[in-house]
């Protein structure tokens, strides 16, 4: 960990300014940090401010840090339940980047939703601190651990109790949990009442909402396969709803097939959205998560990660595990790292998507590559099939088995 001082203010994103002055942050963010405002000083952080759990934290501040992503945030939840059942009256401080925090939101056992880095002066204000930097990309843990144990493991909350207190150590024992490891999401009544306004149901007319794309392309179901599913399933009668960043799909929608991303909705507009499906699909990804979190029957596919290192917790959440030589490959990708979106022995990296052509009216423009062939198969040089794998008709069964079995009622 590092004190950073900046020397003018520094833009994380769009909605996210940082002001020039002294924040604690960790080494790798810390010098993206100082590269996106062009100048600045970064020196180690001696202190530090274990959490200890043999101590009675209640009426005292920890602060835990995770810089992002949506999804990580909402498998650190059980962790943040689990230390406010312990100690009631404990203040928990979650920061991180940008609007990530924002699925942290109306949950009871969160106190403080705060922007990272964290100021020093904030930093100073709580008990003890906690930084999950690399607590899943450099971590080796992280390929046999679920990602809420690994962070409950960081935080100290994996060691088995005796006689009410928490001895460390003791390997292979048991985890002594007060509550349930499945990850929590609270969408609001107002939320609720502007989705059911927003986006009517149609009576029995059941409702899929997809999401298309992930922070990370290896993890992306592609769309020669996901064109199929979804409409197959539209002939079949099913409204779906395609979710993604703000802007980022051309889809054109239809009576059956709506393009959300189009309406430049938030994140929690396109959970609450998500709120009134039967069903939800996507690949490895937030809202799969969030599915899970609000018991959202739904089918998550998985390629570079183990379905069980992610949604083990989640009961509503059916996974479909891609299987080649190279899976798991537990590539974890930066997307602000141009190149860095498969791992350097990716038998697919460099493979042209199916079906494209040059435009003879722009031959500059290079052809699309690069994706996950254990999710998205291979096309035969000979007949240009494409087959292996995760097939559609594959996909389109377990959405059929998986989703609730009558859909959800109209609300006049």
């Amino acid at each position: 960990m590092h004190t950073i001082t900046l020397p003018e203010p520094v833009t994380i994103s769009s909605t996210d300014t940082i002001k020039a002055g002294g924040y604690i942050a960790e080494n790798l963010n810390g010098a993206q940090l100082i590269a996106r405002c062009g100048d600045g000083t970064m020196t180690p952080l001696t202190e530090t401010r274990p959490f200890d759990e043999t101590k009675d934290w209640n009426g005292k501040k920890i602060l835990l840090v995770r810089a992002g992503g949506f999804g990580d945030l909402v498998n650190l939840t059980p962790v943040l339940r689990e230390l406010k059942k312990r100690w009631p009256n404990i203040i928990i401080g979650v920061s991180s980047m940008g609007d990530y925090g924002t699925v942290l939101e109306n949950l009871s056992f969160v106190d403080n939703i705060l922007k990272y880095p964290i100021s020093v002066e904030v930093a100073n204000s709580y008990d003890a601190w906690i930084f999950f930097e690399k607590a899943i990309e450099k971590n080796p843990r992280a390929e046999k651990v679920h990602m809420t144990d690994l962070f409950a493991e960081i935080v100290g909350l994996n060691k088995p109790r005796v006689e009410g207190r928490f001895l460390s150590g003791l390997a292979g024992n048991s985890v002594d949990w007060t509550d349930s490891k499945k990850p929590a999401y609270c969408v609001t009544g107002p939320e609720a009442s502007w989705a059911q306004v927003q986006f009517p149901r149609k009576p029995g007319v059941r409702r899929l909402v997809v999401q298309v794309g992930t922070s990370a392309e290896c993890r992306v179901y592609p769309m020669w396969y996901l064109e199929q599913v979804v409409n197959e399933l539209a002939k079949d009668g099913w409204e779906i709803f395609l979710i993604d960043r703000p802007g980022t799909l051309s889809v054109q929608s239809t009576d059956k097939i709506k393009n959300l991303s189009g309406m430049g909705l938030t994140f929690r507009q396109s959970a609450a959205a998500l709120n009134t499906a039967d069903c939800f699909l996507g690949s490895d990804s937030a809202f799969a998560h969030v599915a899970g979190a609000l018991d959202i029957p739904a089918v998550a596919l998985f390629g570079p990660f183990p379905w069980k290192l992610r949604t083990a917790y989640s009961p509503s959440v059916h996974a479909i595990q891609g299987v080649g030589k190279c899976s798991p490959c537990f590539h974890h990708a930066n997307p602000s790292r141009r190149g860095d979106e498969f791992p350097n022995n990716c038998p697919s990296r460099d493979k042209v998507w199916p079906g494209q052509q040059i435009d003879p009216n722009r031959p500059d423009m290079p052809l699309r590559k690069g994706y996950c062939e254990v999710l998205g198969g291979n096309e035969s040089a000979t007949t240009h099939k494409i087959t292996g794998g995760i097939e559609p008709k594959r996909v389109i069964a377990m959405v059929n088995k998986t989703a609730k079995k009558q859909p959800l009622e109209v609300v006049e």
